[in-house]
């Protein structure tokens, strides 16, 4: 028997809509008289005003627990000591002159 409802279905049907939102708009704005103008200003009402008045909706139901914020500070001081060591360790990299370590340290 075939199954069509699967895991990577779950998945794929989990992030459906977002990708049909994002065709959908593409189709107004290159098909209707919605221009690019229009679309900065929806674009600078969403930023600015409506996604911090999701944000902080969300942070007020949903408020970090003291052990679940020490868990993340935890998980970033582990990735930012390995980005500090991986820019370090660059320079010993056979060929990578100091002008390109510089660069690439400065932004990782």
């Amino acid at each position: 028997m075939l199954r069509w409802h699967t895991r990577a279905m779950a998945d794929a049907l989990l992030i459906l809509p977002d990708f049909a939102l994002i065709a959908i708009g593409f189709l107004i704005c290159r098909y209707t008289a919605l221009d690019r103008p229009v679309w900065d200003g929806a674009e600078r009402l969403v930023y600015y005003l409506l996604f911090p008045a999701l944000l902080f909706g969300s942070i007020v139901r949903n408020p970090l627990r003291p052990m679940d914020a020490l868990a993340l500070a935890g998980g970033t001081l582990a990735v930012t000591a390995v980005g500090i060591g991986l820019a370090y360790a660059l320079r010993r990299v056979p060929g990578v002159s100091p002008a390109l370590h510089a660069s690439g340290a400065q932004v990782a």
